[in-house]
């Protein structure tokens, strides 16, 4: 998340096992969101979510 910080637009990538992931600063949360991997029957991966907010609030946000 530094290089997000330090960016002009708050935005960074790296790379993990050959594929890039974007980290983009938010005003949602305290900076800790669940991430949740899916598998398929020969358990590869098919999609991953990620918990900006769960919505415990009534849906009236952070």
């Amino acid at each position: 998340m530094a290089g997000g910080r330090a960016a002009e637009y708050e935005a960074a990538a790296i790379e993990v096992g050959g594929a890039k992931i974007m980290f983009a600063m938010t005003s949602a949360g305290d900076g800790f969101f669940p991430a949740h991997l899916e598998l398929d029957d020969t358990e590869v991966p098919v999609e991953l979510r990620i918990t900006i907010h769960d919505n415990t609030d009534g849906g009236r946000g952070p």
